[in-house]
């Protein structure tokens, strides 16, 4: 993705504004990256 960024805009697009909630910018990556760690501690307590 960074890559693609990179080569079509000649940046990296890293933040993202949603105008509908009160917190509108935040970092994508950082975003997914606590996505998997909910992810990881929902499976972990349910075995």
């Amino acid at each position: 993705s960074n890559f693609f960024d990179r080569i079509f805009f000649g940046y990296v697009i890293d933040w993202m504004k949603i105008f509908i909630l009160p917190i509108s910018i935040f970092n994508i990556a950082d975003l997914m990256i606590i996505g998997g760690i909910i992810i990881l501690v929902v499976k972990c307590f349910k075995k």
